[in-house]
């Protein structure tokens, strides 16, 4: 049984809104991963002040785009916009991007209680002491 995923890697849209439809139900929640390593104690104490979740409307453009957040590849790149796969390169501008590319991470958690949360951020900001997220 599992109470926590974590993906750093891109996703989109489609692949994560019913998912968080499902936690949400459930008293759990999905954020974007990059809400928690940006300031894992912020997160825990008030998670739904922060800028955690992603956008689901409907748009041009990718609406939770950061510039520099996000490395591109060849699934996340908005179409003309050439990517050798396993390139490094961060996306600079939205218009690089597909409009609903999740750029950010994933963090789901089956229990959205302080207690649970804190224990994450905690484990989450360890890790990426080591190594820091890929966001593509």
């Amino acid at each position: 049984k599992a109470s926590a995923y974590i993906q750093d890697r891109g996703v989109s849209r489609w692949d994560s809104c019913g998912p968080e439809a499902v936690l949400e139900a459930f008293g759990g929640i999905l954020t974007k991963l990059s809400a928690v390593t940006a300031d894992p104690d912020a997160f825990a104490a008030e998670p739904d002040r922060l800028p955690c979740r992603y956008t689901y409307l409907q748009a041009d453009s990718n609406l939770d785009f950061v510039p520099g957040a996000a490395t591109l590849t060849p699934y996340n790149a908005a179409g003309g916009v050439k990517v050798e796969k396993g390139s490094k390169e961060p996306a600079s501008a939205v218009s690089q991007v597909k409009p609903y590319a999740n750029l950010l991470g994933l963090f789901a958690v089956s229990s959205a209680s302080p207690e649970a949360l804190a224990k994450y951020a905690t484990l989450i900001k360890a890790a990426t002491d080591k190594t820091k997220p890929s966001f593509d």
